[in-house]
């Protein structure tokens, strides 16, 4: 039983590792890896398909403001908005998002839109902005509880005007 260890462990000796050595031999990603959504905002015609496509609505486009949004919290890079684009301004990247630390979900929804021309200064990439989601209405408009009565305790009384 000794000897026949001998003969792997000489062989598995002999060889290269079978690890990388990470921070001097950085990871190169093989062609099909499935990483981060990636969209090229000037051929982008804003047809809507990569939004009714996505599975987890991780996609917002807003064609009349020519607003284009992903959130990547939700996004499971399953590729469905790349195969329908038919400008193919969508492209799978080979890498993966970066993780997010600071900022919470808002530092994860990534928004593309037309430069601000009023105030000559465009919003930062990567930021979101302070107001919801695109395609969400208001609170009153929907009849859905708003920030002064969030769905706990009694409703606000409403005046009766006899």
């Amino acid at each position: 039983m000794l000897f026949r260890m001998f003969g792997p462990t000489m062989k598995n000796l002999m060889l290269k590792p079978a690890t990388r050595r990470y921070p001097f031999e950085p990871y190169v990603p093989v062609a099909r890896t499935r990483g981060k959504i990636v969209i090229d905002y000037d051929k982008c015609n804003f047809c809507l398909l990569c939004d009714r496509r996505c599975p987890t609505h991780a996609i917002l486009v807003d064609r009349p403001g020519k607003v284009w949004q992903i959130d990547r919290l939700r996004c499971i890079q399953c590729g469905r908005c790349v195969e329908v684009c038919p400008k193919s301004c969508l492209v799978m990247d080979t890498h993966y998002p970066a993780p997010v630390i600071a900022g919470g979900a808002r530092a994860a929804i990534e928004r593309h839109e037309p430069p601000a021309a009023a105030s000559g200064t465009a919003p930062a990439a990567g930021v979101a902005p302070e107001r919801a989601p695109i395609s969400e209405a208001p609170a009153s408009e929907t009849g859905a509880p708003s920030a002064a009565n969030d769905g706990a305790g009694p409703p606000p009384k409403e005046s009766s005007g006899a």
